[in-house]
């Protein structure tokens, strides 16, 4: 083999080594991005009252519910309505589904 060959093919090696290295140090500030990403907020629900039944709304926004169900408030006990019309927070939506179960039967 000539050497203008083996000249150019550790170049391309070199290049490809080289562009390689610039990756992978670049990457390293790669994970904390990848953990604030992966950090993700549940949504909370709000139980709340919207013509006489409960409804459901994202929290911090009570002016448009998500769903409105069709458990009626005067069907519920004093203490449930006040809950319900004071806000009642569910935390995952399998508190929530949790509390409608409890608050439909």
């Amino acid at each position: 083999m000539s050497t203008s060959v083996k000249i150019i093919i550790c170049t391309i090696l070199a290049a490809i080594a080289l562009t390689m290295a610039a990756f992978t140090f670049a990457s390293f500030d790669e994970p904390e991005k990848a953990v604030a990403s992966a950090v993700v907020t549940e949504t909370r629900y709000v139980l709340g009252e919207w013509e006489g039944k409960i409804a459901i709304f994202r929290e911090g926004d009570i002016k448009s519910p998500l769903t409105i169900t069709g458990i009626e408030l005067n069907n519920l006990r004093e203490a449930d309505r006040a809950l319900i019309r004071n806000g009642l927070i569910a935390a995952t939506e399998t508190e929530l589904l949790q509390l409608l179960e409890d608050l439909g039967s």
